[in-house]
């Protein structure tokens, strides 16, 4: 009721000055632990007990809950905000990590292909130098004819 009459004259509440502390520093962090430092930077004191979480308001001696200030400004929400936030990341994460998948199968893709053509020309010069080798022994192996024939009296047998 109090703080209803306070603004009522027109005048903020140091409540709402932590919710609107509470509104900027939640969208710039993605994790409790800088949301807390965040809030620090404004003079807002916060603590974590179990799930309920508190504030204080640099001018005011009084903690208030996060219940008192809304169901956004619990622990659960906080966190389903960050949560929110966090799945664009993800999705680029997602897309970079494809992407760069992607690179990295076409590259390998590229490279395989190049060591099996590479493997083929080795084979193919070897199939050939296994064919040179063949026929010059098999050359050597001829016996000539013209010997033959010479041999024979030019008779052939």
């Amino acid at each position: 009721q109090a703080e209803k009459a306070v603004l009522e004259k027109g005048q903020s509440s140091w409540k709402d000055e932590i919710r609107q502390a509470v509104n900027v520093s939640k969208s710039r962090n993605n994790d409790f632990e800088s949301f807390q430092e965040d809030l620090g930077s404004f003079g807002v004191e916060t603590k974590l007990r179990g799930s309920t979480v508190s504030y204080k308001h640099p001018d005011e001696k009084k903690w208030v809950r996060a219940k008192k200030l809304g169901s956004d400004y619990e622990l659960e929400g906080l966190e389903i905000e960050f949560a929110r936030q966090n799945k664009p990341r993800e999705r680029e994460t997602d897309e970079q990590s494809s992407k760069s998948w992607n690179d990295f199968e076409r590259e390998t893709d590229e490279q395989r292909n190049n060591r099996i053509e590479k493997a083929k020309r080795i084979v193919e010069r070897q199939n050939a130098r296994n064919r040179e080798i063949a026929d010059e022994k098999e050359q050597q192996d001829r016996r000539p004819v013209r010997k033959t024939r010479e041999r024979d009296n030019g008779m052939e047998l």
